[in-house]
């Protein structure tokens, strides 16, 4: 055996052994959102956010969901993975 051989591992291990992605529909945006408190600075125009939404149509109706800040990256992948499949 070379020297190669030895450190390199086969494709299929290191296919089998990156994680999975489920492939999830939508898109995200971005939201501002107006607490609603009188003396809050939401009231003079100044928005609480952003937020990370993803925004999906389920049955007919259209759904979103908060993203949490260290779920981005992966959603994203999610939905591109499902945009590969689905072109």
């Amino acid at each position: 055996m070379t020297p190669r051989e030895t450190t390199t591992p086969p494709i299929g291990n290191l296919v089998n052994s990156l994680p999975k992605i489920e492939p999830l529909p939508g898109s995200l945006h971005l939201e501002w959102k107006r607490c609603g408190r009188a003396n809050c600075r939401c009231a003079s125009g100044r928005l609480h956010g952003p937020y990370v939404v993803r925004r999906w149509r389920e049955a007919g109706r259209q759904r979103k969901a908060l993203v949490p800040a260290a779920k981005v990256a992966a959603t994203l992948l999610a939905i591109e993975a499902r945009r590969a499949c689905f072109p």
